[in-house]
């Protein structure tokens, strides 16, 4: 015996992380729509400005999206609902020692 499997509801959305869209279907033809998240806003910025970063999950609900600067550091989390928190690290671009200075950080961690 087949069993059923029912559709989801029309009007609940389903959340698709990867590429970070919220989507949900269409009422009158039951396709997907794509709804902009504030994600794509944050890269979009970043992309116009010509900023380099880099995305990565350090933590479950959210995509990290990592900048650097000349001189700063900034770390934004992004999570499902929008919102964000963000860290900004502030520095000189001095050289301050060699390979036994990376020895020395390791040694601390």
């Amino acid at each position: 015996m087949k069993r059923k499997i029912r559709p989801s509801r029309v009007g609940s959305f389903v959340r698709v992380f990867p590429s970070c869209l919220f989507v949900r279907p269409d009422r009158a033809t039951k396709h997907p729509i794509a709804m902009p998240h504030p994600l794509h806003d944050l890269l979009d910025k970043l992309d116009d400005a010509k900023i380099h970063y880099s995305l990565s999950r350090q933590r479950r609900g959210s995509v990290l999206v990592s900048v650097t600067v000349v001189g700063q550091r900034i770390e934004i989390d992004v999570f499902g609902d929008g919102h964000m928190e963000v860290s900004r690290f502030v520095g000189h671009e001095d050289i301050e020692g060699g390979a036994e200075l990376i020895d020395s950080i390791i040694a601390l961690g």
